[in-house]
């Protein structure tokens, strides 16, 4: 009921017996203690968004990372030592950005951003090769 309490009755139908139980809660939160724990919610929102941020973030520098790698594992061939040092300075920028004390997703968000871009023109350069190559 809106008490939280539970009644619950059973009858078996052969023996025609009849068991009653009843359900309520022991405890609950009062009033001050549900007012506390939106205060802190509100005072911790901030932070707890950030932490979001910068979670996303990692997450996303860490499979740009992974996804450079296997690229460049994939395409050795085709990547010139050159473009290849171009890349992995721009990965290490990013690891860079991981690694620091005060992790702000912007900073990552923009080395991720950097990392790409090196990495299409490299990688559309090769492309461009193989296929000037090939005719």
């Amino acid at each position: 009921d809106a008490n939280g309490i539970v009644h619950v009755t059973a009858r078996d139908r052969g023996t025609g017996r009849q068991n009653d139980v009843r359900v309520q809660s022991s405890g609950g939160l009062s009033d001050a203690e549900i007012q506390r724990m939106l205060r802190e919610a509100e005072q911790y929102a901030e932070a707890d968004k950030n932490r979001k941020l910068v979670s996303e973030a990692k997450n996303q520098a860490e499979s740009a990372l992974y996804d450079c790698n296997q690229s460049l594992q994939e395409h050795k061939g085709m990547v010139s030592a050159e473009d290849q040092s171009k890349i992995q300075t721009a990965a290490e920028a990013l690891e860079q950005q991981l690694a620091s004390d005060n992790i702000q997703p912007e900073n990552i968000q923009k080395a991720i951003a950097d990392l790409k871009e090196v990495q299409f023109a490299v990688f559309e350069q090769a492309y461009k090769s193989q296929n000037q190559n090939k005719e």
